[in-house]
């Protein structure tokens, strides 16, 4: 007796479809359909859940096990990684940049948290201006060359090299530590989608890059040495990422460069609406200029049996990585909803 599936609309679900189709013994089956082995849905649906609880089968599953949001849900995926590292004796800072969660229209905690470190983020700018050497004053410079007679060649305009968009070859590697001053070689460069999907073979601890175009992938730079990560993840600037707790495909997600930006942005939310406010990385790990992810696809069983698909894929920005640029979220969001429609 051939075993009955239901994929429901949503992110990859036609994806989803052909790969149990593939298999002779499956057979589709409508969303009516009470006696289904498997239903695929984006999102959970607590009447099917009860339901199929309720139904006490052994051969019926979901794609969304109960209590999935203690992972799924961004303020609730912080407060596990931090108490799973209190449990550890790990300083969760190490491996992730500092992170509050906001709720409009509550003074708690973490909001005092917060403004207090933004501030204190402020004045470290304002004091490494202060104490930045002054520059010698161009005109006298220029005053100086001209009573000679010679040309002079400052305030002369800086010509722009050409720059062809970006090709993903493997000699085209990008630093994940690049000065956050001076930019990536190509910052104001349009980059070009790559041509196939890269995927990596997790076998082990080790990353192979391959590429179903049969083109050649860029490996991924090293990171320079770090003297304390915690450093390295709270960066120079005061730069912060604000994104809403209940939203996904990049929805709602807005940087910020000072406390008073921020605080105009919430003050304009719905109050008990939840924001996970963080402080955004400088410095990332970039691939051939851009800024980039992992997925990786693991299922887990009823019996909470983990199991990891050995290849992932890497989905990257559409434009190189430019800290200068805040507003362009095709920057600095790689949601394949966001680099669609931006």
């Amino acid at each position: 007796m051939p075993f009955k599936f239901h994929v429901g609309q949503g992110n990859n679900s036609d994806l989803v479809r052909r790969t149990i189709g593939r298999r002779s013994w499956w057979t589709e089956t409508g969303e009516d359909d009470e006696d289904f082995n498997l239903r695929w849905t984006q999102l959970r649906m607590r009447s099917v859940a009860e339901a199929t609880k309720k139904r006490g089968r052994g051969d019926q599953f979901l794609n969304h096990i109960e209590g999935l949001n203690v992972i799924c849900r961004k303020s609730d995926l912080f407060k596990n990684l931090k108490a799973h590292c209190d449990a550890k004796g790990i300083n969760v800072y190490t491996l992730t940049p500092a992170t509050y969660v906001i709720t409009i229209g509550e003074m708690n905690a973490d909001y005092s948290e917060f403004v207090k470190h933004c501030r204190q983020g402020e004045s470290k700018m304002l004091m490494s201006v202060s104490k930045a050497p002054k520059r010698p004053n161009p005109s006298s410079t220029v005053k100086a060359r001209v009573s000679t007679g010679r040309p002079s060649a400052v305030g002369s305009p800086t010509k722009k090299a050409a720059s062809a968009p970006l090709k993903v070859t493997a000699a085209a590697v990008a630093s994940s530590a690049t000065n956050a001053d001076k930019g990536p070689k190509a910052s104001a460069v349009e980059v070009k989608p790559c041509q196939g999907e890269a995927k990596l073979s997790v076998k082990g601890c080790e990353l192979n890059a391959t590429n179903s175009s049969t083109k050649p992938v860029p490996e991924m730079s090293k990171s320079s040495k770090m003297s304390n990560p915690k450093d390295t993840l709270e960066g120079a600037k005061n730069i912060w990422i604000v994104k809403p707790v209940y939203a996904n495909r990049g929805i709602g997600i807005q940087i910020f460069r000072n406390l008073h930006a921020i605080q105009g942005f919430l003050q304009k939310k719905s109050t008990g609406s939840q924001f996970v406010v963080q402080k955004y990385i400088e410095k990332p790990l970039l691939l051939n200029g851009r800024k980039f992810d992992i997925r990786t696809l693991v299922l887990c069983d009823a019996k909470m049996n983990v199991h990891v698909y050995e290849d992932s894929y890497l989905r990257t920005s559409s434009i190189a990585y430019n800290e200068g640029d805040l507003g362009n979220r095709s920057i600095h969001l790689t949601n394949y909803a966001v680099q669609k429609k931006e």
